[in-house]
C-alpha cells in the first residue's frame, strides 16, 4: 500500500484490518475506540492502529481508509495465489462450467484447478435469455452455488450474437474469463466475490511476525516447503513426547518409520524434558501428546502422517488464550487452505474447528 501511514496498518491481519475499517467509517473524525470489545492480541494491534490514525492529517487519514475499503470488498482475495490448488479446485467443484469460464482470475492456482474441472466437464447446451443480464441479478442456488442468470454472458451463447466465452487456459493473461465491458465486467466481478467468499484473505504486510503475532502469523509467513517442513518437526516432537516413558524398541520402531530428519527428533523428544522453557511452544506432558496422537487419522506413509500430527498441533496451539483475537478463527483456516487438504482438516480440528470445509 503506497502512502503515508503503511506501517500503521501493516501489523493487521485481514479481519482486523476490516474491523479499523468500520470503526472509519462510524467516526471519520477519529477518537472513538471500540477495541476494548476485542481479545489480545487483536485490542492493542487495532487500538495502536486507530490511535496513530486519528493522529493523521484528514488527507493521510481517508486515503488510507479508500484503501482499506477496497481491500476488505475486493472480489479476489488477497494472497489466493498461496492457496493449495487441490483446496481451490475443491471450493469450485459443485460451480457450473459457464460459471467458472466467467470468472476465472489471473492468478495461476485458480487457473489451474479451473482449467482441470472444466477439462472433465462436457459443455452445456446453448441457451438464449431475454433481455439485459443487468436487469437480472446473479444469485445463488438452494445448495449455494453461484448462479447466473438466463442469457447473461455466462451463458455459451450471449444475447447479443457476440462469440462464446472461451474455455479458461491456465497459461492465459490477464482478463477475467474473456468478458469485457461494463455490465458483464461487473456481474462477473460479483460472481468472483460470491465463489471466493471461503478464501480468507492474507495481505503480504499482515504476514509479518512480531509482538504477540502467535503460531497461525507464524505459519503464514513459511513458503510450502517450510511450512510442510515446520509442520514435520512439530509433529515429530509431539510424538516423541507421545512416547517418553515407552519401551526402548517402540521409540526405536517409531523414529525408523518416521526416517529422516525425523527420527532424531523423535529420539530427543522422547528423552527426558530439556531444560525449562526450551521448546516452551511444544512442550506438553505425555497425556496431552497420546491424545493428539490418538486423535491424528494415520496417513499412507509415516512422513505425512508425522506432517498431520504436526497440524493438529498447531491447530491446538492457535486456540490458547492470547492467540485467538478477533480473526483467530479465520487465521487458523487461512493456514489449512495453505496446506493438502487432509493436512489443513487436521489443522482445524485441533484448533477445535470441527470437520469444516478447508
Amino acid at each position: 500500500m503506497a502512502g503515508p501511514g503503511n506501517e500503521i496498518l501493516d501489523p493487521l491481519d485481514a479481519a482486523e484490518r476490516g474491523f479499523v475499517l468500520g470503526a472509519l467509517l462510524l467516526h471519520p473524525s477519529g477518537g472513538a475506540d471500540p477495541s476494548a470489545w476485542l481479545e489480545p492480541p487483536s485490542d492493542a494491534r487495532c487500538g495502536e492502529a486507530l490511535a496513530r490514525l486519528a493522529a493523521l492529517p484528514r488527507s493521510d487519514r481517508v486515503k488510507l481508509t479508500r484503501q482499506l475499503a477496497r481491500e476488505v470488498v475486493a472480489p479476489i482475495p488477497a494472497g489466493i495465489e498461496t492457496v493449495e490448488e487441490a483446496v481451490l479446485a475443491d471450493l469450485l467443484r459443485d460451480e457450473p462450467p459457464d460459471i467458472l469460464r466467467l470468472v476465472a482470475p489471473t492468478a495461476l492456482p485458480v487457473r489451474r484447478a479451473i482449467a482441470a474441472r472444466l477439462a472433465v466437464e462436457p459443455p452445456s447446451p446453448p441457451t438464449l435469455g431475454q433481455g439485459h443480464p443487468a436487469d437480472r441479478p446473479s444469485s445463488r442456488d438452494r445448495a449455494g452455488r453461484a448462479t447466473a442468470p438466463a442469457g447473461s454472458p455466462a451463458s455459451p451463447v450471449p444475447v447479443d450474437g457476440t462469440r462464446p466465452v472461451a474455455p479458461v487456459s491456465p497459461d492465459e493473461g490477464d482478463g477475467v474469463g474473456g468478458v469485457s465491458g461494463g455490465n458483464s465486467a461487473e456481474l462477473a466481478i460479483e460472481l468472483q466475490r460470491a465463489l471466493f467468499s471461503q478464501v480468507v484473505p492474507v495481505h503480504p504486510a499482515a504476514r509479518t511476525a512480531g509482538p504477540g503475532a502467535g503460531t497461525a502469523r507464524g505459519l503464514l509467513l513459511l513458503d510450502p516447503a517450510r511450512l510442510t517442513a515446520e509442520l514435520s518437526g512439530r509433529g515429530a516432537k509431539v510424538l516423541g513426547h507421545s512416547l517418553r516413558g515407552a519401551r526402548r524398541e517402540m521409540i526405536l520402531r517409531a523414529a525408523a518409520l518416521a526416517g529422516p530428519p525425523w527420527a532424531d527428533r523423535i529420539l530427543a523428544a522422547a528423552g527426558p524434558p530439556g531444560p525449562a522453557g526450551e521448546d516452551a511452544d511444544l512442550e506438553m506432558d505425555r497425556a496431552a501428546a497420546l491424545e493428539l496422537v490418538t486423535a491424528t487419522a494415520p496417513a499412507a506413509v509415516s512422513h505425512e502422517t508425522v506432517t498431520r500430527l504436526g497440524a493438529r498441533a498447531a491447530g491446538a496451539a492457535m486456540t490458547r488464550e492470547g492467540e485467538r483475537g478477533l480473526g483467530g478463527a479465520d487465521q487458523a483456516r487461512a493456514v489449512a487452505q495453505r496446506l493438502a487438504p487432509a493436512i489443513g482438516g487436521e489443522l482445524l480440528s485441533g484448533a477445535g474447528l470441527g470437520a469444516e470445509r478447508v
